[in-house]
């Protein structure tokens, strides 16, 4: 199903609220400002235009907003610490028994969800050449289903020469360059469907030996890729049905889907705010309804990507996370900056779930069996910690 450049246009969109700027020598603005400059070579390049993105999200406020409302004081779930707070977790995996945090350049950890009172476990892969620019280094984690003590990490490197996936046969004790076939190419999320195990970063990739060796996928007009991957989906329902979503190197969206498993794609353009996709969210039954988290709104499609409709704006943040229920219609769970919501008629309606602390909320999972909702929170200036909703 292509989609073509002009079918896009009947984005509807809110009424037009004026902002205003916030005062640009804020404590988040230095701090993003000293990161960023610490990069180097084309990774300086491509990451001072994210910094300009990030920035953006935190000093654009804009005066009205749709309304959240608060969550009901019904005593049935609340949130529960479970640590984690002098580092950022950039994304949690679930692998049971194991809930799964990559840190960044402070490596990767996992902790026994399923043992009260179990600690953090360190599994290596930390690089302290990165010094304090956390949002480098190890960004995804992949268990082998057949053998949990063998897992593939994919490292995001400042200097585009560096590997970009390590191996590990013992559980984390050691791990080995495992990126043969892709070069420089850096991968930042692996996808795993009951056919495949595919990759993405700079190109999207795949294997069929568990990271022994990799091949690019390609189209006609060459390898798909973009330049920041934010996320990467297939539907529970249908695993042949793929989107991808991110940032292009001309700091604008990057947005794809396949309906045969990866082996072709097609390009959505033209979302009315063009920042970038940093978050994708599915209806548990229809495979035509998909949910876009962008800079200041949540948008929804009814017929896979045809036209778009807004169902949440005026927030003010990046909208980075957005998760489904797969068991239930409708309800999903998102975070706008700081705050964790949630709704439960598919966007009509959003309700606030007051998150644990001030942080901004960067990673975030749904588990549909136990029903707990995980995020990890922290950038910056802001507070760090791994919490669990349920």
């Amino acid at each position: 199903m292509a989609v073509s450049e002009n079918i896009l246009t009947n984005l509807r969109l809110p009424a037009r609220a004026d902002a205003r700027m916030v005062n640009s020598t804020s404590s988040h603005v230095k701090y993003f400002r000293a990161v960023f400059l610490k990069a180097s070579g084309r990774r300086r390049i491509m990451n001072a235009r994210l910094s300009v993105l990030i920035l953006i999200g935190m000093c654009l406020i804009p005066a009205g907003c749709n309304e959240v409302v608060p969550m009901p004081d019904d005593g049935k779930r609340e949130w529960q610490s479970l640590g984690f707070e002098d580092k950022l977790a950039i994304r949690l995996r679930l692998f049971k028994p194991y809930l799964y945090v990559c840190a960044g350049s402070n490596g990767l950890w996992r902790k026994d969800i399923q043992t009260e009172h179990s600690d953090w476990e360190y599994l290596g892969m930390s690089d302290t050449s990165l010094g304090d620019i956390k949002i480098f280094g190890v960004m995804d984690i992949i268990v082998n289903s057949e053998d949990p003590d063998t897992m593939l990490v994919a490292f995001w490197p400042i200097k585009a020469s560096d590997h970009g996936i390590f191996k590990t046969e013992d559980g984390g004790d050691t791990w080995f360059v495992s990126d043969s076939g892709i070069r420089f190419n850096h991968p930042r999320l692996f996808l795993q469907t009951p056919y495949d195990l595919l990759a993405a970063g700079d190109r999207i990739v795949h294997t069929s030996n568990f990271g022994d060796s990799w091949e690019v996928i390609r189209q006609n007009n060459g390898a798909l890729g973009s330049s920041y991957v934010h996320d990467f989906r297939h539907h529970i329902r249908d695993t042949n049905v793929l989107w991808l979503g991110g940032v292009s190197y001309y700091e604008t969206n990057d947005l794809y889907f396949s309906m045969d498993g990866g082996a072709t794609w097609d390009q959505i353009i033209n979302l009315a705010v063009d920042l970038g996709v940093y978050s994708i969210a599915f209806d548990a039954n229809d495979l035509s309804t998909v949910y876009l988290g962008l800079f200041d709104q949540i948008v929804k499609t009814t017929d896979g990507g045809a036209s778009w409709i807004v169902v949440l704006s005026g927030r003010g943040a990046f909208v980075y996370c957005i998760v489904e229920d797969d068991t239930r219609p409708g309800h999903l769970f998102a975070t706008v900056g700081n705050t964790t919501i949630k709704t439960e008629d598919g966007g009509e309606t959003w309700v606030d779930l007051e998150s644990p602390n001030d942080g901004v909320v960067q990673s975030m999972l749904y588990d549909s069996d136990e029903k707990a909702l995980y995020i990890g929170t922290g950038y910056g200036p802001t507070e760090s910690g791994v919490f669990v909703y349920k």
